[in-house]
């Protein structure tokens, strides 16, 4: 297309191309645009313009800019909900029919309203293993601490490596293989016709005659981590993160009675509420029921409705002042 004039329905078809291939498939545009043989500013050109004919002779007025009424509400709702990035507050947001923006819009207004932090920094971390193409192909298990009022006892979680949901979990004062085959044992009651390769560390809670006697039983697969590379095991890792930085360190509970019902409180929220960036922030459970590509497309309505309304609430304020101009 380099060099090229372009129709603007054509345009406008190669900016919902990209940005929804953007936000799916998690493409960079640069790549995107590279494939589409589109410049880099030719594009966002075309994306300011989305949905408005070519005017020559003049810079036109951007029909997608948010209304003041989208923007107050997306510093309020921010607001409410610190310590959440911009992607997952523009989802939420959509979600919740608070306002219905893409990241990059609410990322400007965040800019603008003073309401972001630093950027995120790269991970350095490795990718681990191939990920799985469809739930209860990959179950990573494993135990971390809780220090309850100077008491050590020990979480073990079972994690679907597909969805990311939690499949099963408890607090005991051991880690033993008994304590982490019983908590395999109640995903495997949850969902029996599950076959799933058991990810774990080389701990030897999981690699002792119980544990693989057990795998056996169920007809489980077994893959151990690299020894002293826990993130090989990240996706575990990574929900024992957030589940003591979101829930157990804030709550502060004191007894395993108050962590059993703070952590069932926030698996059910994790599982069917948080929205989880890894798979297209959406919760856990929709992945899981295969209702992720529902929901992305429910977005898409709701982001397509408002644009059409923000083009046309934009291009009639832009209208009324041109009268005005002239009135005067």
């Amino acid at each position: 297309m380099r060099g090229r004039w372009v129709e603007p329905d054509v345009r406008d078809g190669v900016v919902a191309t990209v940005e929804g291939q953007a936000r799916r498939c998690a493409i960079p545009r640069t790549k995107l645009l590279g494939w589409a043989e589109v410049g880099r500013s030719v594009y966002y050109g075309w994306r300011d313009r989305q949905g408005a004919g070519n005017r020559p002779g003049g810079v036109a007025p951007n029909p997608r800019a948010a209304t003041a009424a989208e923007k107050a509400a997306v510093l309020a709702y921010a607001r409410a909900h610190p310590g959440q990035g911009y992607r997952r507050l523009a989802y939420m947001m959509i979600d919740g029919d608070v306002a219905c923006l893409s990241p990059s819009a609410v990322y400007g207004i965040l800019k603008g309203g003073g309401l972001l932090g630093a950027p995120p920094r790269p991970s350095s971390k490795g990718g681990g293993f191939k990920q799985p193409s469809a739930p209860h192909r990959h179950w990573h298990i494993d135990f971390t601490y809780l220090n309850l009022s100077g008491t050590f006892y020990f979480l073990c979680a079972v994690l679907d490596g597909h969805s990311r949901a939690i499949l099963a979990w408890d607090i005991s004062p051991t880690m033993t293989a008994g304590d982490a085959g019983l908590v395999l044992q109640r995903a495997h009651e949850l969902h029996p016709e599950a076959k799933p390769r058991v990810i774990n560390d080389n701990g030897k809670q999981f690699v002792g005659r119980e544990s693989t006697t057990l795998l056996k039983l169920h007809g489980f697969g077994q893959a151990t981590t690299s020894p002293y590379h826990p993130q090989s095991n990240g996706k575990i890792e990574r929900f024992n993160g957030s589940l003591k930085n979101e829930c157990i360190y804030p709550a502060a509970p004191l007894t395993a009675e108050d962590a059993r019902r703070v952590v069932a409180a926030y698996v059910e929220h994790y599982n069917n509420g948080r929205l989880h960036s890894a798979i297209g922030y959406v919760p856990p459970a929709a992945v899981l029921e295969g209702r992720r590509e529902a929901i992305h497309e429910g977005r898409d309505e709701k982001l397509a409705k408002a644009r059409a309304a923000r083009h046309k609430h934009n291009e009639n304020n832009t209208e009324t002042k041109a009268a005005h101009s002239l009135a005067a």
